[in-house]
């Protein structure tokens, strides 16, 4: 909803594993080891070596068994896709990329810092 700015700074995130996915009736979590969280309700894309999956929450949330594959795994690198997405890699090489397309609601809360995108 209010788009993703090209200065926005994930930094925080890079050296934390990913430890937890929570899943609600219109949300996903994902806790971090180092005390930070991504909630969203966007659409997520995780794309592995073997191949990739969407994970879309428009009206409910697919399947969201395949993203259990990215606990465990620490986050090296991000890249903001400004305005209507950012990625995060992992050690082994995936990237989940988190969308951006909500025209009433927010898509992401992160916490502790309490950004709202």
């Amino acid at each position: 909803m209010y788009e993703i700015s090209n200065d926005f700074d994930l930094t925080p995130l890079v050296g934390n594993r990913i430890i937890s996915i929570d899943r609600s009736i219109n949300m996903l979590s994902f806790i971090f080891d180092k005390k930070n969280s991504i909630t969203c309700d966007g659409p997520i894309d995780i794309k592995e070596l073997k191949g990739s999956f969407l994970i879309n929450s428009s009206e409910k949330w697919s399947s969201i068994d395949p993203i259990y594959s990215v606990l465990e795994k620490e986050i090296t690198s991000w890249k903001v896709d400004s305005p209507k997405s950012f990625r995060m890699f992992l050690k082994d090489g995936t990237a989940i990329t988190f969308f951006d397309n909500s025209k009433q609601y927010e898509s992401f809360h992160f916490s502790p810092n309490g950004w709202i995108i």
